[in-house]
């Protein structure tokens, strides 16, 4: 079937501490939020990309990454998601939402983003 992006959904506020790819409280309340929209639209899938600031290697934040779109898909299947919808990819410090000059900027690129898409 042709694959059609149908949203791009950002979520900063899915928050990950400096180094680690635990959830914040209020990143947990914002997975919840997701999959609550992913249960009312049981026809899309969903590609979660993890992303990391610039502090550390290019290889350490790929990984970083990684754990980060997996602790999604974790939570999101621990609310009732089917796995089988949800694929993690990591982008790792290689595209950054804004420049990566201060802390405050930094905490914004520690995020996930989903890309939301349907079969046609």
């Amino acid at each position: 079937p042709k694959v059609v992006e149908v949203e791009k959904l950002v979520f900063p506020a899915v928050a990950f501490a400096f180094n680690s790819a635990n959830l914040t409280d209020l990143g947990k309340g914002q997975v919840y939020l997701a999959a609550q929209r992913l249960k009312e639209k049981a026809e899309v899938t969903v590609v979660i990309e993890g992303h990391a600031d610039n502090r550390g290697s290019d290889e350490y934040n790929q990984k970083l990454g990684l754990q980060r779109a997996e602790t999604i898909m974790n939570e999101l299947a621990a609310q009732g998601i089917d796995r089988g919808r949800m694929s993690t990819v990591s982008v790792g410090e290689s595209k950054p939402l804004i420049d990566n000059d201060n802390a405050w900027a930094r905490a914004v690129n520690r995020r996930v983003e989903f890309q939301v898409r349907a079969a046609r």
